[in-house]
């Protein structure tokens, strides 16, 4: 896979060793009957698995299972009635018709037109289509962010005056960025499972995955793959695969990134107003991104301004808000003790990173108020009987970022515990995770007016099941 497979992972890419996808595709053949064998379907042997024209089903799959096949799954499997080119269009349609403020912003900005043009020349060939068709059936939820991110790209290419090459290149890689969640766990790509270091070693795979899939199979610029690579890195170096930092990314890659967290805003949490809502988890996040996409965002965002959303957001009661601060009072603690831990380690990509993320907390928390011992009081009174409903909001979004920087600096602490030979850094860290995890837990259950968090007995004692997926991945 050369150099689509980032830093940091062992093994490659094989399109012809692909369980997960090709456990999607008996999935959907068994409930739509839609999959069938393109040619006779051998290993690397030449023993035939699956004759030409067969269905793959259930006892088919498990027969191909764990062999390495004679020519690419995507080619061995041939999925009917895939995507074409006009029912992807009409896909983008069904998405601007279900977020009216998305549309109204498509409308001012005269895309849809531009939508239908791109469908016809973004060139995606029956192979992508066909990706795009298993990722339609089998993680919609991804499928629908992938229509989302090539549509707000687009209009973020136009309000950053990009020309049309750029913004057709951002349409394909909003459309393909994801590709690589169907070559991992169903259970982790549906965002459905507890996360550790090895589940999370396996989510960052997607990444790498899905730029190798888009280099072989996009008639398109190599620069597309580069683009995929980079969309869960940030400016800071606090992203990942690769821990990627400022001109170290393509420049598309952090707008796709902006439209990949913005599609978390506005469609993943249950407090979601209209896109316009988004701008202060979007202020607090400036720096990631760039300063000229950030701009384009809030100019576009405000052509929602006024629009009332789906479900109106509710705020939290004030106590709630104030349980909250002290929750994030008492994790800034702990990262006092990192901070000392960091020290130990030598210079490398890990540690920076999660000195990277402390530090981007403390930034936002110095410039909030939250999380600050010294500001509390002010906090309550800024929150008192006469606060409305915005201002509320506002800190409550704030809160929520700041609980979001703090599970990736969890994850982050436990992958450089597992990294570090056994010792006292190592004890220490595993224990400050721990400690966090749980703090953290108890936290976003209280934040989510859930009752308290589930426990589990080990070694005795009680402790906090792992945190559970309940914020959507960005």
């Amino acid at each position: 896979m050369n150099d689509a497979v980032a830093e940091g992972f062992s093994g490659e890419f094989s399109v012809c060793d692909c369980d997960r996808y090709a456990e999607h595709l008996a999935d959907i053949s068994v409930r739509r009957r839609m999959v069938i064998a393109s040619d006779d379907v051998r290993n690397q042997f030449g023993v035939l698995l699956l004759a030409r024209g067969a269905p793959l089903g259930r006892f088919a799959f498990g027969r191909m299972r764990g062999h390495r096949l004679n020519r690419p799954v995507d080619e061995a499997l041939a999925m009917r009635r895939c995507l074409d080119n006009g029912a992807l269009a009409s896909r983008l349609r069904e998405l601007l018709d279900c977020a009216p403020d998305l549309q109204h912003i498509a409308v001012a900005a005269g895309l849809a037109p531009r939508l239908e043009a791109l469908c016809e020349t973004a060139a995606l060939g029956p192979a992508l289509l066909q990706k795009l068709s298993v990722l339609e059936e089998a993680l919609p939820a991804v499928f629908h962010r992938a229509l989302f991110c090539a549509c707000f790209g687009v209009l973020l290419a136009g309000e950053r005056r990009l020309d049309a090459a750029e913004a057709r290149l951002l349409f394909q890689a909003g459309l393909l960025h994801d590709l690589g969640l169907l070559h991992i766990d169903p259970v982790l790509a549906a965002g459905n499972a507890a996360i550790g270091p090895v589940e999370w070693d396996e989510i960052q795979r997607h990444v790498p995955t899905g730029a190798a899939i888009a280099a072989r199979l996009a008639a398109a610029p190599p620069r597309l793959a580069a683009v995929i690579r980079g969309h869960h890195e940030r400016a800071d170096g606090s992203g990942y695969p690769a821990g990627s930092a400022g001109s170290d990314i393509d420049p598309l890659a952090q707008v796709l990134a902006l439209c990949d967290m913005l599609h978390a805003l506005r469609f993943q949490r249950p407090d979601a107003g209209t896109l316009a809502d988004c701008m202060p988890c979007l202020r607090v996040n400036r720096h990631l991104f760039g300063e000229q996409n950030y701009r384009a965002a809030g100019r576009l965002l405000a052509g929602a301004r006024g629009l009332a959303p789906p479900a109106p957001p509710r705020a939290m009661p004030r106590q709630l808000l104030l349980d909250t601060n002290r929750s994030l009072i008492a994790l800034r603690g702990s990262f006092a003790t990192l901070h000392a831990l960091l020290r130990q380690f030598p210079a490398d990509p890990l540690p920076a990173s999660v000195q990277r993320l402390v530090e981007q907390f403390e930034r936002i928390s110095d410039a909030s108020g939250l999380g600050l011992e010294a500001c509390a009081p002010a906090l309550g009174e800024s929150i008192g009987a006469d606060t409305g409903e915005a201002g509320l909001l506002e800190i409550q979004r704030t809160a929520q970022e700041l609980f979001w920087l703090v599970r990736r600096i969890e994850r982050q602490m436990r992958a450089l515990a597992g990294a570090t030979a056994a010792g006292a850094s190592q004890r220490m860290l595993r224990e400050l995770a721990h400690g966090v995890e749980f703090e953290l837990g108890r936290a976003w259950q209280r934040f989510e007016g859930a009752s308290a968090p589930r426990l589990q007995r080990g070694n005795g004692a009680l402790t906090p099941l792992p945190l559970r997926a309940s914020l959507p991945r960005r």
